[in-house]
């Protein structure tokens, strides 16, 4: 899920009555979500996943949220906090 602003950015002529819209929810309230399908990559290999955009829900500093269809079911994900570093295999 990511700030509306990016979508603007990489879209700025995307019609958004032409996407799919879904309700988010929350601990904060309701939101409307866009999804639109985008390709992402890691090193040289790059794959579809589909992404929610929303103009709603927009909090200082968020820089987006990774979910679990196109990127979690892709790779094997090992988080280390202490050392503040991502592994994907």
């Amino acid at each position: 899920m990511f700030d509306g602003e990016l979508l603007d950015l990489l879209a700025p002529d995307i019609n958004l009555n032409t996407l799919e819209k879904i309700s988010l929810g929350g601990v904060a309230g309701t939101a409307t979500g866009y999804v639109v399908h985008i390709e992402v990559g890691v090193n040289t290999t790059f794959f579809p996943v589909p992404a929610v955009f929303s103009f709603e829900f927009s909090p200082d500093e968020f820089g987006g949220l990774a979910g679990q269809l196109g990127f979690f079911d892709s790779y094997i994900v090992e988080f280390n906090r202490k050392a503040m570093s991502v592994v994907l295999k």
